[in-house]
């Protein structure tokens, strides 16, 4: 099974923190199975994510941007560790044993 990939995308730099924290928690909980990548808002790389591109060109979806897969997972507010880790369960990601 290919990693699930939590995409976050913040308005600055200033999110890279809570993306950092969900990334440690993320991979202790589920390991290779999910892989956390940060992007702000402006990057040039944010063109690689056209749903992404459309909802910040479109200016009606507030940042944070949490992305599971493809799929959008919430926007605006903090980035809800607890609810990720349950969408990736529900996706069939099993929690490393401690």
């Amino acid at each position: 099974m290919e990693a699930v990939i939590v995409r976050i995308v913040g308005a600055t730099d200033a999110w890279q923190a809570a993306a950092d924290t969900a990334r440690r928690r993320l991979t202790t909980a589920f390991g290779p199975q999910v892989q956390v990548e940060y992007y702000t808002a402006t990057s040039p790389e944010i063109g690689r994510f056209p749903q992404a591109l459309a909802l910040i060109r479109l200016g009606n979806a507030p940042l944070p941007l949490v992305f599971i897969g493809e799929e959008l997972f919430s926007t605006g507010g903090k980035i809800q560790i607890p609810e990720i880790s349950r969408r990736l369960e529900v996706l069939g990601l099993r929690r490393d044993s401690p």
